[in-house]
C-alpha cells in the first residue's frame, strides 16, 4: 500500500513510503490448522538511504521425522556427564515423538541500507532481529543439570548414579527468546573491458546455459568479469530458553547450553570472489568466538571452554565455453564446467578443554566432525 512517493509527487517530502500486509492459513493432517501473518513498513527518505521495519507471526509444525521416525537404540556412545564430570559409554535412544506441539514464532526486524556515495556498487547494511517463540521443537539438548531436572524421564542412571542411557527424541521447549545485531558491507565491480562478441551472444560471464553465477557474480551480459566482497559481523545481545513452564531459564550467552558450548556472542563472515574470461574463484570464511559451558558445581566437575573456530572454504572453476582454443581441440568440452573445491582449507576444529586445560574424552579430536580438508573435483557438462 503506497503512502508517499517522490517520483509520483504524492507527499514528496517524505520520500518513498509504503506499508505491506500478508496472511495465510494451512491445514496439516498431523497437526491441524496453522496461521501466519506479517506486516511491514518500507521508507526511503533519500535515494541512498532505505529503512525497513517488519513484524512476523508464524506457526510452524514439527517435521514428519520428528513426529514419527522409527525408534532406534545406539549402544556405547561416549557422552560427557556434567553431573559427575566424566565421560561414559551410554545407550542413546532416537526416534519420533508424536506428542510434539506446533510452534508459534513472533519476530521483529529493523533494517537500514545505505548506498555509499563515494564508491559505486557498495552499500552498508545494518539489521536488528528480536525473536520470541513458544512451544519450540528442538533436538534433545546437552545433558546439563537443568536439562536433566526438566526431563527426568529421559535419563537413566544406575544405583551408583552413573549415566546408563539417554532418550534423545525431540522435545518441546516452552519458550525461546533472543536479540542480535548484524551489520556489514557489500562491494562489487567489473573486471576488464566489454566484449562485443560476448554481448552479441547474449551471455554474461557465467558462460552458457546453467552456468551463470548467482548474485553479483552473474555479470551484465557484456563480456566483462565481475568481483564482489562482503563482510558481516553479528553480535548477540540475548539468547534465553525457558525449558518448561515454571522450569529453569537457560542463558545461552551466560554459560548454559542446548547444544555444543552454548550461543556465540560474536561471529564474523567474509565472502568474496571474482570471475573473468571463464575462470572463477570463490572464498568463504567464517569465524565464531569462544564460549564457556558452566559446570554444575558438584565436586569433580569443571567448566568447559569451547574455543574459537575459523573455517575457510575455497572453490575454483573454469567454464570451457569461454576457452575457444580448448573447445577447438576437444569439442566434447563444449558446455562443460570443471570445479575444484576445498572445504575447511586450514583444517580448523573446535578445541574443548576443562579447567585444567585437558580435553575430555567425549570431545577428543576424532569425535568432532570438521569435514577437514575435503577436496573434490566436479565436472559437469550440459547436453
Amino acid at each position: 500500500m503506497p503512502i508517499a512517493s517522490r517520483r509520483n509527487g504524492v507527499l514528496a517530502g517524505l520520500g518513498e513510503l509504503s506499508l505491506n500486509f500478508s496472511a495465510g492459513v494451512a491445514d496439516l493432517s498431523d497437526i491441524g490448522g496453522l496461521a501466519d501473518w506479517s506486516a511491514g513498513l518500507t521508507w526511503n527518505p533519500t535515494e541512498r538511504l532505505g529503512l525497513q521495519a517488519s513484524w512476523f507471526v508464524n506457526e510452524e509444525p514439527p517435521s514428519l521425522l520428528q513426529l514419527g521416525a522409527p525408534g532406534n537404540q545406539t549402544f556405547n556412545v561416549p557422552v560427557y556427564d556434567f553431573a559427575r564430570g566424566e565421560t561414559v559409554l551410554v545407550t542413546i535412544i532416537d526416534g519420533g515423538n508424536p506428542a510434539l506441539a506446533r510452534e508459534k514464532q513472533r519476530d521483529l526486524k529493523l533494517a537500514l541500507n545505505w548506498k555509499w556515495p563515494l564508491i559505486d556498487n557498495s552499500n552498508l547494511v545494518v539489521e536488528y532481529f528480536r525473536n520470541r517463540s513458544d512451544n519450540v521443537t528442538a533436538s534433545f539438548p546437552v545433558l546439563t543439570g537443568p536439562i536433566e531436572a526438566a526431563f527426568p524421564g529421559r535419563v537413566v542412571r544406575d544405583a551408583d548414579g552413573r549415566l546408563v542411557s539417554i532418550d534423545r527424541r525431540a522435545i518441546t521447549l516452552a519458550q525461546t527468546s533472543g536479540s542480535r545485531l548484524r551489520w556489514g558491507m557489500n562491494l562489487s565491480g567489473t573486471l576488464g573491458k566489454p566484449d562485443p562478441a560476448a554481448a552479441a551472444r547474449g551471455r554474461g560471464p557465467g558462460g552458457g546455459p546453467g552456468m551463470r553465477m548467482p548474485g553479483p557474480m552473474g555479470g551484465g551480459g557484456d563480456g566483462r568479469g565481475r568481483w564482489n566482497l562482503s563482510a558481516y559481523h553479528t553480535v548477540r545481545f540475548a539468547d534465553r530458553v525457558l525449558v518448561a513452564r515454571g522450569g529453569p531459564v537457560l542463558d545461552l550467552l551466560g554459560g548454559d547450553a542446548l547444544s555444543g558450548g552454548g550461543a556465540v556472542r560474536h561471529a564474523l563472515q567474509v565472502e568474496g570472489g571474482g570471475f573473468y574470461r571463464g575462470f572463477g574463484l570463490r572464498i568463504n570464511a567464517n569465524w565464531t568466538g569462544p564460549t564457556t559451558l558452566k559446570a554444575t558445581g558438584a565436586p569433580g566437575t569443571s567448566d568447559l571452554r569451547f574455543g574459537e573456530v575459523t573455517r575457510v572454504d575455497l572453490r575454483a572453476f573454469v567454464n570451457f565455453d569461454q576457452q575457444q582454443r580448448v573447445i577447438s581441440a576437444v569439442p566434447f568440452l563444449k558446455g562443460a564446467r570443471l570445479a575444484f573445491e576445498v572445504d575447511n582449507l586450514f583444517e580448523s576444529r573446535q578445541k574443548v578443554t576443562d579447567a585444567a586445560g585437558l580435553v575430555p574424552l567425549g570431545y577428543q579430536r576424532d569425535y568432532l566432525d570438521a569435514r577437514g580438508r575435503v577436496v573434490g573435483i566436479d565436472f559437469r557438462k550440459v547436453f
